[in-house]
């Protein structure tokens, strides 16, 4: 990345696996309070996207991704929210070595996203393209709220995310 991110900077990941980048600003001002010390060449109240190397071939090609055709739950009525110990079950394009994981949607402040976690999915089972997934039941490891599901290739690719709820 050729822009350097410094005070009150964040990166989030984002459902397609890319990152964002933002802020960094160097001269940081009360409201209404004078900037001229500030030299704006090195000030970044900005933002970008960086495309993470597993995303691409060698050859700087997009790299072949899993796809979650369906996304469903055991306690939702639109699929979108799971209780802990419940289920999700996923319809893939092609599931032949796929691993899944959810990772929470990221909330950062002044450079600290104190919520990310990202945690493997291993009670799964298979039927062709058409998985079970039982998720955790301890609310301490998966805390309610917003998670990313992915689904990785047998070359650790992510698929596209797949929003889910974690409800209490």
């Amino acid at each position: 990345m050729a822009v350097p991110r410094n005070y009150r900077s964040m990166s989030l990941l984002l459902a397609d696996g890319t990152v964002y980048t933002g802020g960094g600003g160097l001269c940081p001002t009360a409201f209404g309070a004078s900037d001229g010390h500030c030299n704006r060449a090195i000030d970044h109240p900005n933002g970008g996207v960086f495309t993470t190397p597993y995303l691409v071939k060698a050859d700087r090609t997009p790299a072949t991704r899993p796809v979650i055709n369906s996304l469903s739950s055991n306690s939702a009525v639109n699929g979108f929210s799971v209780r802990p110990g419940g289920t999700l079950n996923v319809e893939m394009n092609d599931g032949t070595g796929v691993t899944f994981a959810l990772l929470r949607i990221g909330s950062a402040t002044h450079s600290v996203n104190s919520d990310q976690r990202r945690i493997a999915l291993t009670n799964v089972v298979a039927n062709g393209n058409q998985f079970t997934i039982t998720i955790p039941t301890d609310s301490g490891v998966l805390t309610p709220g917003p998670y990313f599901l992915f689904a990785l290739s047998k070359n650790k690719v992510p698929s596209m995310a797949r929003t889910a709820r974690v409800t209490r």
